[in-house]
């Protein structure tokens, strides 16, 4: 590692390009330890009868791409299966549409809306006490955790009432939640029943 004094008393600029250390085939510095360093180093030797080259390397490939540059900077989570339980065919479009934006947190609850333009109010509509969040909207709110142990108790689940988590998100999935705690693991049918599917015809 050089030090920053090293790199003060070489004579090179900070503001250098690299042609400002090279002369001929060989690096030109005027302190000693670097010298020293360069030397050791003779893979990064210049080579004066080559043109210069950028070489993106973080990729495994030579060639940039905005696409490859993303997939480095972006934080990856574990992929998720919320939408196994979201989107099937039996279930009425519009309700799974409207779910699929909660568990991405997408909905326009007043805490989003209030980032867009000023509104009155960032209370909850149902129970006028708390900000309207999604996390607040769908667990915390009384008339949402009503809901909701109804819902348990009726599909015979011992689940605990949690925030939204986005299907991006990292940890078990709400989906793979449900089939460990069903006591006869057919949760997603059970639960589409409830919210999801068109009701049944009476014969």
């Amino acid at each position: 590692m050089l030090t920053h004094r090293q790199l003060a008393t070489s004579g090179i600029p900070w503001s250098a390009h690299v042609s400002a250390i090279i002369e001929g085939d060989n690096w030109k510095t005027r302190e000693g330890n670097l010298q020293t360093i360069w030397a050791s180093l003779p893979a990064y030797k210049p080579d004066p009868h080559k043109e210069d080259q950028i070489i993106w390397s973080q990729h495994g490939t030579d060639k940039f791409s905005i696409a490859t540059a993303w997939e480095l900077i972006r934080h990856h989570s574990p992929a998720q299966d919320t939408h196994l339980l979201i989107w099937q065919k039996e279930h009425i479009p519009r309700h799974a549409f409207i779910l699929w934006l909660a568990v991405q947190g997408r909905l326009r609850t007043r805490d989003r809306i209030s980032t867009i333009t000023a509104i009155p109010s960032l209370l909850c509509a149902l129970c006028n006490q708390e900000p309207e969040t999604h996390d607040h909207l769908f667990f915390r709110c009384h008339h949402s955790r009503t809901v909701w142990e109804t819902v348990n108790g009726h599909a015979g689940f011992n689940l605990a009432l949690s925030r939204v988590e986005p299907t991006h998100g990292t940890g078990r999935s709400q989906v793979t939640n449900a089939r460990r705690m069903s006591p006869k693991h057919d949760s997603e049918a059970r639960l589409s029943r409830f919210g999801l599917q068109h009701p049944a015809r009476e014969e």
